[in-house]
């Protein structure tokens, strides 16, 4: 089991108390012999020899939970507090149709797209499936980025184009002056004053400060009774 704490432990005792204390809780829920280990990044997800592979991880920084679900790790377990930290996908109103968002037509054209979608509404429980969905996200691997994209593919196999753009307000400054047409993907900060200037909110997902998270395709078998 990875742990990464970020800058949570103040001295190399406390992380060995909260590390033990975790690994055992661990331990006793999948019946077998939890080793942890500290430092734990993205890189080592990857590590696929028998001695550092990791079933689990325990993580703070919410860019790393990111980065893990994106890669195929579940979460097991979130902190309750999130912070009012997460990912939110914001989209124009459809005019004269409650319940409807705004999506495709010419304004794609400003985001450099060859071949633009036509011009529809749609419910907005029905945007997942549109072939006029375009998302329009902040930097590319960027923490929000990486949750929209694993967002969208808890509903639908095939991700829509996305469009990176440098920040959130270019995201919304682009749907508002521009009027484009798009998914916008930001934080609940900036979401809060688009849906004061009448933009709709589609999708809220918090992000935990803190998780746990199962590898990929982990396999549990019962122990044996000499375990």
């Amino acid at each position: 089991m990875g742990f990464q704490f970020g800058l949570a432990a103040e001295n190399q005792q406390a992380l060995h108390v909260m590390g033990q204390t975790l690994s055992d809780v661990v331990s006793n829920a999948v019946g077998r012999k939890v080793l942890w280990e500290p430092n734990f990044k993205l890189q080592s997800a990857d590590e696929k020899s028998g001695a550092t592979q990791y079933s689990f991880a325990f993580v703070k920084p919410p860019n790393l939970t990111a980065a893990l679900l994106a890669k195929g790790w579940q979460l097991v377990a979130v902190g309750k507090d999130t912070m009012h930290f997460g990912t939110d996908l914001i989209a124009q109103p459809c005019p004269n149709q409650p319940g409807k968002i705004l999506l495709g037509g010419s304004s794609l054209s400003i985001l450099g797209l060859s071949a633009t979608a036509s011009q529809t509404c749609v419910a907005t429980d029905q945007f997942w499936n549109s072939p006029s969905a375009v998302l329009l996200a902040p930097q590319a691997g960027s923490l929000v980025d990486m949750i929209a994209q694993k967002l969208w593919q808890q509903h639908t196999r095939q991700l829509p184009k996305i469009v990176h753009v440098k920040t959130q307000n270019a995201v919304t400054g682009l749907m508002r002056d521009m009027h484009v047409a798009a998914i916008g993907v930001v934080t609940p900060v900036v979401s809060k004053q688009w849906l004061k200037d009448g933009g709709v909110l589609l999708q809220h997902q918090p992000m935990p400060m803190w998780a746990v998270l199962a590898a990929p395709c982990l396999l549990y078998t019962s122990p044996s009774p000499r375990d």
